[in-house]
């Protein structure tokens, strides 16, 4: 039976307690990574916390982190204000420990992503994300189907309407608008919904026309890789969010 909380600071209290996984059997190491606040108005959802972020306990720490920020830092967020502002999470909050081959984290099975699910619905439902960032394979699985093919869906968003957003923890790709550039005239207040690869992996960067590009170099110009940029204007006193469909590292 799955518990809901009445407040964010209960889900988290469950969230640092939570051994689910643990006493399925599951080689995890307990303690769920995440930041944020429900007053967030942008989501990033990863796989899964790595050791590094078990060291540091915060989302998103070391190489991962510099890459993802590089690209944050291009749409027009700093990585302090980012953390302080925004909310950051990921598919399965402890980390899964090493694969069995010795090389890079072991992928959370279906069965721990099954049993942390809850916990990233509820999330979802506090915060209500006006722009929703899901990084890399089972994030964006989240939203496309299991063969959707990384180079096909990055460089793209999915807006929803505020209508599909009755239901806030809103995975159903029919019910939303697929787009390969920023749409203005869409309602600002429903959903945009970003997927992004891997951090260590390039980005396909779309051009101004709304095409999504090739893989650029690993250091392009910004003045010779023009770039898709979107704003979502925010009430005041909150601060504008800007989103970049198909960010690359300068």
């Amino acid at each position: 039976m799955t518990t809901t909380y009445d407040t964010m600071t209960d889900l988290h209290a469950a969230l640092r307690g939570c051994r689910r996984c643990l006493e399925q059997g599951h080689a995890i190491t307990p303690g769920a990574i995440f930041s944020g606040q429900a007053a967030a108005q942008v989501m990033l959802i990863g796989q899964a916390p790595g050791v590094t972020e078990v060291e540091a306990k915060r989302p998103f720490n070391a190489s991962s982190g510099r890459r993802l920020f590089q690209w944050l830092e291009q749409a027009g967020w700093q990585e302090d204000d980012f953390r302080a502002r925004q909310y950051m999470t990921a598919v399965t909050k402890c980390y899964p420990g090493k694969d069995k081959s010795g090389k890079g984290d072991r992928v959370p099975s279906k069965t721990e992503q099954a049993l942390c699910r809850p916990f990233l619905a509820q999330e979802i439902a506090f915060v209500r994300p006006r722009l929703l960032i899901l990084v890399g394979g089972l994030a964006i699985k989240l939203l496309y189907p299991a063969n959707a093919r990384l180079q096909e869906v990055i460089g793209t968003a999915v807006y929803f309407p505020p209508a599909a957003l009755r239901n806030p923890v809103q995975f159903d790709l029919s019910q939303g608008q697929q787009f390969t550039a920023f749409d203005p005239a869409q309602d600002s207040n429903g959903r945009w919904v970003i997927p992004l690869a891997p951090p260590l992996r390039r980005q396909p960067v779309a051009q101004q026309t709304g095409q999504p590009g090739a893989h650029q170099p690993r250091h392009p110009s910004p003045e010779r890789h023009p770039r898709t940029w979107g704003v979502i204007n925010a009430p005041s006193p909150r601060p504008r969010l800007k989103c970049h469909f198909a960010t690359h590292p300068t």
